[in-house]
């Protein structure tokens, strides 16, 4: 304890009367060394919490009871052995008693090692296929095995937020009063001291640098654009730019025939999906692949997750200002899925009077091939999904190996175009029609859709 030190407390205990406690109590904390060992552990954990996946941490209660066993063990098999030893041998001399035991704990944990590695280790490692062996919360520790703590769900967060989220804020700067109080009430500013002095300086800065840095820095994307090329055939310098695309701040462009204005969004999902079933009605693929083997639909555990968020107004003409938004289902990795609803005309309270409802008609293939254990699934293989009411969606297709078109109906114009023959190795025709015109009659034919040998010059050359 320094002279400066034992003569701060004393002036506590003279001048801060016994009803001013508290006070003598946070400033006796903000002068303890206790207190930013403690501050910096938990900067420590933070960070650890930043990076270390916490299916990953969710493991350290499990290693610890292996650390455990493995102690028992190795005192069961070499430190009991040795104790008693030293019991026995309490009478002969220190020397033959330190030579003793040393011995036996050098002979005996190879030993406890052996039967750790063959009988007990082989009984409490964990196999996540089979599920044996000792896992503490195998299940936590399998769906977050690679998830850090600002990615679960209700955090959402960037590395950057996180680590300018308010917390860590509070503890640096906690830590920074710690340090100039006890610093100014321990040590003494001598030239002796001035090493202590600049160090802890250094620290107070370096820690004030990383709360401005995290509370002001941005991350983004910009597009740059190169300029024309000169005469040397070298593009110049392209046009400057005025903005950047934030990656933290999240955005809705709104646009109609004007053009598009900028709707920021607040608390919206990043990394898990919510209520991604929030559209109500059942949807043509839901429905050709209910009678499928496999699990088509989304987790249900991200479907209970409800997700409500109010886009707010725009602030330009572009938009019509009648138009509102919601933020009802995020999905984190989506593909664009082509996809119609059933319409109960009946419930329709207004009809555009273009609008023809399209009939849905599924297609199932079954197959009697076994799976690779052997067994024939009696549920379908694959399911084409076909629009009779829309041309381009009257073909559906398997991974480019099968294809099946809707033909009920069909004129006998398209059947002649499919019994078209194609040249050897060709396998995709093309229907040319021409309208005819003004002393010039019409034509249509199918040629062959074979780059090689240019066949509608061919066909349709002169006129």
């Amino acid at each position: 304890m320094s002279a400066k030190w034992v003569r701060s407390r004393a002036w506590d205990d003279a001048n801060i009367s016994p009803s001013l406690w508290p006070v003598k109590s946070v400033l006796r904390a903000l002068s303890s060394i206790s207190l930013a060992i403690v501050l910096l552990v938990m900067v420590v954990v933070y960070v650890t919490l930043a990076s270390v996946p916490i299916g990953m941490l969710a493991q350290l209660p499990t290693w610890v009871v292996y650390g455990l066993l493995a102690t028992i063990l190795l005192c069961l098999v070499a430190i009991l052995p040795a104790y008693l030893f030293g019991r026995i041998a309490r009478g002969r001399g220190p020397g033959l008693r330190f030579t003793g035991i040393t011995l036996i704990v050098l002979a005996m944990t190879p030993l406890a090692g052996w039967i750790w590695l063959t009988y007990v280790w082989p009984l409490l490692h964990y196999d996540p296929v089979t599920g044996k062996g000792l896992m503490l919360f195998a299940d936590f520790c399998s769906q977050y095995r690679s998830t850090t703590l600002r990615r679960l769900p209700g955090l959402e967060m960037t590395e950057l937020q996180f680590y300018s989220w308010w917390p860590l804020r509070v503890i640096l700067l906690v830590f920074v009063l710690n340090m100039v109080v006890a610093t100014v009430r321990r040590i003494e500013f001598s030239v002796p001291n001035i090493g202590v002095l600049t160090v802890h300086t250094g620290i107070v800065v370096i820690t004030l640098g990383s709360l401005y840095y995290g509370a002001l820095k941005q991350e983004g994307d910009t597009l740059l654009l190169s300029g024309q090329p000169g005469a040397d055939g070298v593009p110049q310098i392209g046009p400057p730019q005025e903005f950047f695309y934030d990656s933290t701040d999240l955005s809705l462009y709104v646009g109609q025939q004007l053009g598009y204005e900028e709707r920021p969004l607040e608390d919206v999902p990043r990394y898990n999906d919510y209520n991604v079933g929030a559209f109500v009605g059942e949807s043509a693929l839901e429905t050709a692949r209910r009678a499928l083997p496999w699990n088509t639909h989304e987790d249900p555990r991200a479907v209970r997750r409800a997700l409500e968020r109010e886009v707010p107004a725009g602030g330009t003409a572009f938009v019509d200002q009648d138009l509102s938004f919601r933020v009802v289902g995020f999905s984190a990795y989506a593909e664009p899925v082509q996809d119609w609803r059933r319409v109960d005309m009946a419930a329709m309270t207004s009809v555009p009077p273009t609008f023809q409802p399209s009939p849905l008609r599924v297609l199932y293939l079954i197959s009697d091939l076994p799976d690779d254990k052997g067994v024939v699934s009696d549920k379908p293989a694959f399911s084409f999904i076909l629009l009779p009411g829309i041309p381009a969606d009257r073909v559906s297709a398997l991974a480019g190996m099968l294809a099946v078109e809707y033909t009920v109906g069909m004129s006998d114009q398209r059947w002649n175009d499919l019994g078209t023959r194609l040249n050897a190795g060709i396998q995709h025709g093309l229907v040319v029609e021409i309208p005819a015109a003004e002393g010039r009659e019409g034509l249509r034919a199918v040629i062959n859709a074979d780059a090689r040998d240019l066949p509608i010059r061919q066909s349709v050359g002169g006129d």
